[in-house]
């Protein structure tokens, strides 16, 4: 319960930084564009794939050489 809290914590700490105008002046940022985030959807979305097959493996294979890798 403390990690999801101390996540979101940075979420909300970061989006602060980038996306308040008096942040911007003071730590000399901008904001990330639309275009950009569209960019890294892809990426994220095989990342996920990635993550829950590996997940799908250990659980239906968990005695296995795949299973104890994966595990690791």
């Amino acid at each position: 319960m403390v990690l999801n809290a101390a996540l979101l914590f940075e979420t909300a700490l970061a989006a602060f930084v980038i996306y308040v105008p008096f942040m911007n002046d003071v730590l000399q940022t901008a904001p990330v564009s639309w275009y950009s985030w569209l960019c890294t959807l892809p990426v994220i979305g095989v990342m996920l794939l990635m993550e829950e097959t590996r997940k799908r493996i250990i659980r239906t294979y968990p005695d296995t050489k795949w299973g104890k890798a994966l595990l690791a």
